[in-house]
């Protein structure tokens, strides 16, 4: 299963992601983590600091090696298979990976991001593993080929207007890629009012589940204690979200 977890900045999507990769891994699969946002977060809901993990576009022997050094000839399909194992940060079971961006005063990217392209496409492939992708709104690094091999791009929500917004940017975005199955999730949820004007709102999408807020998982953020690591509500609502994706692409 190749599932992509997207929304506006702050809506939770980041410890949903953390949650979906826990909850994975503790029924047996091959889980991989993959950090895809400019902003990269996604170590710090497992208590990694993240400084302990380089994004790839980062690794500057690694894509000499890869791609090929700057100014020479560039490979366009190196052979990426080695990666995950060499530079991925293990977390209980689980392999943890971050893309990294482009950053303000660099010069072409095009060697990373050929490398990044790469990296994804090998690992969107892989038939016995969990791939759970944490992006950013824009979901900058899936191209028209990459999107076309992930299973489901989950789209998440909180009740703010700006958050709707970027739902519906991303859902035409989706469309311009392809992809064929979206889903919402609804977070940060208080009560039904705040669900069904939500919905009444983004009815083109199917609805996954809804999230209540979750004072417990906020505070262990606030006190440095894995959100994850906890039973909580938060947690049993992703749980029953994880269920209804694996029946419906079955």
């Amino acid at each position: 299963m190749k599932l992509a977890v997207c929304g506006k900045g702050g809506v939770g999507k980041t410890t949903f992601s953390g949650m979906l990769i826990t909850l994975f891994a503790s029924e047996g699969y091959n889980v991989v983590g993959i950090d895809a946002d400019p902003d990269p977060h996604l170590s710090s809901v497992f208590n990694i600091p993240l400084n302990e993990i380089t994004p790839i576009t980062e690794l500057k022997e690694l894509i000499d090696e890869k791609i090929g050094k700057e100014g020479g000839f560039m490979r366009l399909n190196p052979n990426v298979a080695d990666i995950p194992e060499r530079y991925a940060m293990k977390y209980k079971g689980v392999k943890l990976l971050v893309l990294g961006s482009k950053k303000g005063g660099d010069g072409c990217f095009c060697r990373e991001n050929v490398l990044v392209k790469r990296l994804l496409e090998h690992l969107l492939t892989q038939e016995n593993e969990v791939i759970i992708l944490d992006m950013a709104a824009g979901i900058e690094h899936l191209t028209r080929g990459t999107a076309q091999l992930v299973d489901a791009l989950i789209i998440v929500v909180e009740p703010y207007s700006g958050s709707i917004d970027t739902a519906k940017k991303i859902q035409e975005l989706a469309k311009d890629l392809n992809i064929k199955n979206l889903f919402l999730v609804l977070n940060k949820i208080t009560d039904d009012d705040e669900k069904d004007f939500i919905y009444s709102q983004l009815k083109e999408l199917p609805l996954l589940g809804a999230v209540p807020y979750d004072s417990k998982v906020r505070n262990a953020s606030l006190k440095g204690i894995s959100p994850v690591e906890l039973e909580s509500d938060m947690k049993k609502a992703v749980n029953e979200i994880k269920e209804s994706l694996k029946e419906r692409l079955k």
